[in-house]
């Protein structure tokens, strides 16, 4: 019995997949050719790119200087929320399965506040959603600027790495520099808070590779970013 259920799900997940492979090549009819050149001539990186990973680098170097300069107010937060996608690849499978799809997320962050009303705060998060056959994570490290015009509300904005994994038949990765936006509320003296933030990642199809191999992987193109409702404590 065992051994029927392991071959089950094998062949469901060369199904997903295999639907998935051909909804991306039924809505590419045309540029299949264009999209193959692009992915084995090598491309120099555009002035926006360079410009995305400078605005990044220069964050975490502000970071570093918070960090030094104001030491004794830092604070590590614990965050757990529900994210759902903004513009999912939505694929024609019988289950209607998206690219991501919406669940939990779960987080940690490191900040600190300097000059009065400024803050930062280094961040790791990790979401994971499984649907039909086809499981897949989202992992961004992300460094924010805050400003705090009272002590009980902040807003803020950001940037950082975003990198994700479809896992089928096939395992692909891909990644890219994405940016985000958050306005929160504290409560019981800054020790519980609210967040809603809204993220934005864009994953183009020249952008996945094999896990494997390393090599090119069919993949769709997908902002990878959203609406994300957090609940966090402060230590």
């Amino acid at each position: 019995m065992q051994h029927k259920e392991k071959v089950r799900k094998k062949e469901e997940k060369l199904r997903s997949w295999s639907l998935l492979r051909s909804d991306l090549k039924a809505r590419s009819k045309g540029h299949a050719k264009v999209k193959l050149k692009k992915r084995r001539k090598y491309k120099k990186p555009k002035k926006g790119e360079k410009m995305k990973k400078g605005v990044v680098a220069g964050l975490l170097v502000i970071f570093l200087l918070g960090i030094l300069s104001a030491s004794s107010q830092a604070a590590i937060k614990f965050k757990a929320g529900y994210f759902s996608p903004a513009d999912p690849y939505e694929s024609e499978d019988p289950e209607g399965t998206k690219i991501p799809e919406s669940g939990l997320v779960y987080g940690a962050e490191f900040s600190t506040n300097f000059l009065g009303k400024l803050g930062l705060g280094l961040e790791a998060n990790y979401f994971t959603w499984e649907k039909s056959s086809i499981k897949g994570q989202i992992i961004p490290a992300l460094v924010t600027l805050y400003i705090f015009p009272s002590k009980s509300f902040y807003f803020g904005a950001g940037g950082g790495y975003y990198l994700t994994r479809v896992e089928a038949a096939v395992k692909a990765i891909a990644s890219n520099i994405g940016y985000h936006g958050v306005v929160g509320l504290n409560m019981i003296g800054g020790h519980v808070f609210l967040e809603a933030r809204y993220s934005t990642c864009d994953i183009k199809p020249e952008d996945w590779k094999d896990e494997a191999t390393g090599g090119p992987a069919d993949g769709p193109e997908v902002n990878i970013g959203g609406v994300t409702l957090i609940l966090g404590f402060s230590l």
